[in-house]
């Protein structure tokens, strides 16, 4: 993997060189001390991934972020200090592929932290956003590989065709996909002789989740008739800035769940940052215990205790995402009853969390991003009876 560095910060600089050099499979081809100078050398060099300071003379790094997303299909991962909330989300809409806090340099010499940072910079450098896309399985009723697939995952393959693996990835996240039509709708039950009669959505998503997410409720109807209930992996404090940006450009009511508030139709509930979210009759519950697979707020938790409470009347959403968070609370849901719709790997920034799904049977469906809102609109349909 080559890497290329920029951070007006030579000690910064020195540092990630250092810890990157761990692991002899990473090359650090380059490295600027300003914008402009990041621009110019990572268009020449063409690394794998680009790491980007924000702070910087000349050119900062949102206007760098925006020219080398604009130029290439280089991928960004902004790199900072700066904790302005809304730092995270004008870093995405300027095409980076994701957003990391620099760590106290205690934790830079962490070995778990540094392993956990190389391999997130190999995975995001992995699904570079101008791949080509796989072929499209045709789906038709006598594929053999979609029989193959509905046998292995106990999904329909029809439904579990490629999509470009993100064109749009970390850019044009405001972008507000085609309405959800009638045709859509009917599409599905078409498909489906018995849609689920689901009563509340709960979305789980890390990163690549941001975008997901949102292109995922700029696609669907506003208001939308079935509570949602969402799980974002974000940096600490970035929260309220999130839900902030989501409701901006997907014109839905977004709010952060608090303490005894109940799920509502048309509203779009986010966890806090660092607080376990659960439900239960008595409405929210914040939990501030122990992480879960490195996590808090859990995916696992989320979905585990909608299921411990509504059953069959859950329709659960796993979307991109590093590790295996969500994946048994995906089996805990069809347990209960409920139904599960997983990202598919093309159209996933990340594909281990939806990957952990599907390997664990806990997929009642998988499809690509842009047929997940026409599927939660038709079951939204069922719901209001039309």
């Amino acid at each position: 993997m080559k890497v290329f560095i920029a951070d007006d910060s030579i000690l910064i600089r020195n540092i990630v060189k250092e810890l990157l050099s761990t692991d002899p499979s990473v090359t650090v081809v380059g490295e600027a001390a300003n914008g402009a100078d990041a621009v110019r050398r990572a268009l020449e060099l063409d690394p794998d991934i680009v790491i980007m300071d924000i702070d910087m003379p000349i050119m900062n790094g949102l206007e760098a972020t925006a020219r080398i997303a604009g130029a290439s299909t280089v991928p960004v991962l902004v790199f900072t200090h700066n904790a302005d909330p809304e730092l995270p989300f004008r870093a995405l809409r300027n095409g980076a592929v994701d957003f990391l806090l620099k760590p106290d340099f205690a934790d830079l010499n962490k070995p778990d932290y540094v392993g956990r940072f190389i391999a997130r910079l190999k995975v995001l450098s992995a699904r570079r956003s101008g791949a080509a896309p796989r072929p499209i399985r045709d789906g038709a009723p006598d594929d053999p590989a979609a029989a193959r697939e509905t046998a292995a995952h106990g999904v329909d393959a029809r439904w579990t065709g490629t999509a470009d693996a993100g064109k749009d990835a970390g850019r044009d996240i405001g972008h507000r996909g085609s309405p959800v039509t009638g045709a859509d709708i009917d599409e599905f039950r078409a498909f489906m002789s018995d849609l689920p009669d689901s009563a509340l959505m709960v979305v789980g998503a890390s990163t690549g989740g941001p975008q997901a997410v949102c292109r995922l409720l700029s696609s669907l109807p506003s208001p939308f008739s079935l509570p949602i209930t969402l799980v974002q992996h974000i940096e600490t404090g970035f929260d309220k800035g999130y839900a902030d940006w989501l409701a901006e450009e997907s014109g839905h009511r977004v709010l952060l769940a608090r303490e005894g508030l109940a799920p509502e139709a048309g509203v779009v509930h986010v966890a806090p940052t660092d607080l376990h979210l659960r439900l239960s009759r008595a409405g929210y519950l914040l939990d501030d215990g122990p992480k879960v697979l490195n996590q808090k707020p859990s995916v696992d938790v989320l979905f585990r205790s909608a299921a411990e409470l509504h059953g069959p009347r859950v329709l659960g959403i796993l979307l991109t995402g590093m590790g295996t968070d969500g994946a048994e609370g995906c089996v805990a849901i069809r347990a209960g009853g409920g139904y599960t719709v997983v990202q598919d790997e093309s159209s996933s920034l990340i594909f281990g969390m939806p990957k952990a799904a599907i390997a664990r049977g806990a997929a009642s469906i998988v499809l690509p991003l842009d047929k997940i809102a026409p599927f939660a609109a038709a079951v939204a349909g069922k719901h209001d009876g039309r």
